[in-house]
């Protein structure tokens, strides 16, 4: 079996380095036997069976026909996620999931993205696949065509297109995909319902940096979006946790992120003209937003004109704006602190009476004062159309 042996380097900034020392070979017979012993007593608590190859010794072709076997005479379907050019060992499992590059390598036929028969091919190839090494079904993963369900013999195909969102980290996608499609398959879903959940889950993974983690809640949250009528940059809108995962893995890949909060109730002239400014001090802007009832503290009872909701999804339907949040505290400070953006930028205060600014400062962070332009604000607004202001 291989032996692992890890070192761990901690780097200056947001990454960290591993080094593994790996010895690859295939299982002694006793551990083998032993192994095997514990995949069969596991085998009754368990609905489906994931053999995840990495090609590091442990899934020799004799192991892994063992555990195959046991699962079929367990009634236990088994997932196979592939390496190397020789599938014969996989034979008897119910699923196979190769990527593109997996799918060339073991028919020996480049397969062009860019061609317009690339999908019928990458059909034709599978069932190929399925027919010579004996397996039930296959899901081929396509990168940025999304992926393609594939039976052995005149079953219907399912193609279906990825989720479109910004990469940070391709790491682990492969993984989440099997993980979710799996899991979707063993809770009784159908191969489009587990499909489609596994797709959104590994663009969920890829927005990410290194080997991370999906939770339940942002499935959850992902499914509703995608089945409901929310409009589709509402997405842009994070909770405190989720804006700070999303800003180190925009850090991590070299991106500027800079940082401002306000009201916004009534969005005019003077509001754009300081999110344009501020963008252009960064190459992400996270708009933090004052949620109802600190509008309230901070502008009396009758203050604010729109809901908390409709204020985020306004800033988040500008292109100027890439996140935004909201915070209820008597300042931004905390938010500030949980995120640590490279660039805070707000409109009128100096740096001694701007505590957001100087936490951003102390850890080798830019304050930047905007230039305010005369004539607009919400107060006004609301006066006029409360018939009390000028015709301006």
């Amino acid at each position: 079996m291989p032996t692992i042996q890890k070192t761990r380097f901690v780097a200056k900034g947001h990454h960290v380095l591993r080094m593994d020392r790996e010895t690859v070979a295939p299982p002694t017979a006793d551990e083998a036997a032993a192994l095997l012993a514990h995949v069969r007593d596991a085998l009754a608590a368990v609905d489906l069976v994931v053999l995840s190859d990495y090609a590091k010794g442990l899934l020799s072709k004799p192991f892994t026909e063992q555990v195959i076997a046991a699962c079929r005479a367990a009634g236990k379907p088994v997932y196979i996620d592939p390496k190397g050019r020789d599938y014969r060992k996989y034979a008897g499992a119910t699923l196979v999931k190769p990527n593109r590059a997996e799918l060339e390598a073991v028919c020996g036929t480049p397969l062009d993205p860019s061609a317009p028969d690339f999908l019928s091919t990458v059909v034709f190839y599978a069932k190929k696949l399925l027919e010579t090494v004996n397996i039930d079904h296959a899901i081929v993963t396509l990168s940025e065509k999304g992926m393609v369900y594939v039976p052995r013999g005149a079953g219907e195909t399912i193609e279906l297109p990825t989720e479109c969102r910004e990469v940070s980290d391709v790491s682990g996608a492969g993984d989440t995909t099997m993980s979710f499609l799996a899991a979707a398959r063993a809770a009784g879903a159908s191969f489009r319902a587990a499909m489609e959940i596994a797709n959104v889950a590994a663009g969920i993974v890829v927005g990410k940096v290194g080997t991370a983690v999906v939770t339940p809640a942002e499935i959850a949250a992902a499914m509703q979006r995608k089945h409901s009528a929310a409009l589709p940059f509402a997405e842009k809108v994070f909770d405190r946790a989720s804006l700070a995962e999303r800003v180190r893995a925009w850090q991590a890949a070299g991106l500027k992120v800079g940082f401002t909060n306000g009201c916004f109730d009534c969005l005019h002239c003077g509001h754009l003209s300081s999110l344009y400014q501020a963008k252009e001090h960064c190459d992400r802007l996270v708009v933090a937003l004052n949620t109802d009832v600190s509008v309230r503290r901070l502008k009396g009872p009758t203050r604010p004109v729109q809901d908390e909701k409709t204020r985020a999804l306004v800033l988040a339907g500008l292109e100027l704006v890439d996140a935004v949040t909201l915070f209820g505290e008597d300042t931004a400070l905390p938010l500030v602190e949980a995120i640590r953006p490279d660039v805070i930028a707000k409109e009128g205060y100096a740096l001694a009476d701007w505590p957001e600014a100087r936490a951003v400062v102390a850890y080798g962070g830019e304050a930047v004062t905007l230039k305010r332009v005369d004539g607009y604000s919400t107060s006004a607004l609301v006066e006029r159309m409360n018939g009390k202001g000028g015709t301006k």
